[in-house]
C-alpha cells in the first residue's frame, strides 16, 4: 500500500504531497486538487481552470496562477498551486513561483459584467501574455476555456484557440 496513489511520481520527494503533507486532515481521493502532476503544460492549466472557474463564477471573483515544471524522479511534469483570488475585475497576479520555470499563466473572469466583455481575454490580458511571452489561458462566464499564445514582437496579435469548458457553479 503506498501513501501517495502515483507512488513517488508526484511533486515532491514526499509521499503525502497529495494530500499537502496532512492525509488525515486533507485528502484528494480523484487527483483533481493544486498540486497534482501532468504531462504537459496545457493539461495542468486545463485541469487548474476546471477546478476553479465554478468557484470564480459563484463568488464573481477572478483568480490566477502559475503553471510550472517541477523535476522528480520519473522525470519533468507540470502542476499548479491553489489559485489565487484576486477582486471583481482583477487584479495583481500572484508572484511567479521562483524555484521552478514558469511555462503559463492562467486566470478567469468570475461571473458576467456589464462593464467588461468577460468572454474574451482584456486588452491587459493579452499584454501581459506579450510580456512574459508564454500562453495564458481563460476560463470565461460562459464555461469555455481560451489559450492566447502570444507572437514575439507582435503585440496583441496573438492566436486565441477555445480548447475546452468547465463545469458550473457549485455554490454553497
Amino acid at each position: 500500500m503506498e501513501s501517495d496513489p502515483i507512488g513517488l511520481g508526484g511533486a515532491s520527494y514526499s509521499t503525502y504531497m497529495y494530500a499537502k503533507g496532512t492525509p488525515i486532515g486533507a485528502i484528494d481521493p480523484d487527483g483533481l486538487k493544486p498540486g497534482d502532476s501532468f504531462p504537459t503544460a496545457e493539461a495542468a492549466a486545463i485541469d487548474a481552470l476546471q477546478y476553479i472557474n465554478p468557484r470564480s463564477r459563484c463568488l464573481n471573483r477572478e483568480f490566477a496562477g502559475w503553471i510550472y515544471k517541477e523535476w522528480n524522479l520519473q522525470g519533468t511534469s507540470y502542476t499548479y498551486d491553489e489559485p489565487t483570488e484576486l477582486g471583481v475585475a482583477g487584479g495583481e497576479a500572484p508572484p511567479q513561483p521562483w524555484f521552478h520555470g514558469v511555462y503559463a499563466m492562467f486566470h478567469t473572469h468570475g461571473g458576467y459584467d456589464p462593464r467588461y466583455d468577460s468572454e474574451n481575454y482584456s486588452t491587459t490580458d493579452e499584454n501581459t501574455a506579450d510580456a512574459l511571452n508564454m500562453p495564458s489561458y481563460l476560463a470565461t462566464p460562459d464555461m469555455l476555456i481560451k489559450r492566447y499564445t502570444p507572437i514575439p514582437h507582435l503585440p496583441r496579435q496573438g492566436r486565441v484557440d477555445t480548447i475546452g469548458k468547465t463545469g458550473g457553479c457549485q455554490c454553497n
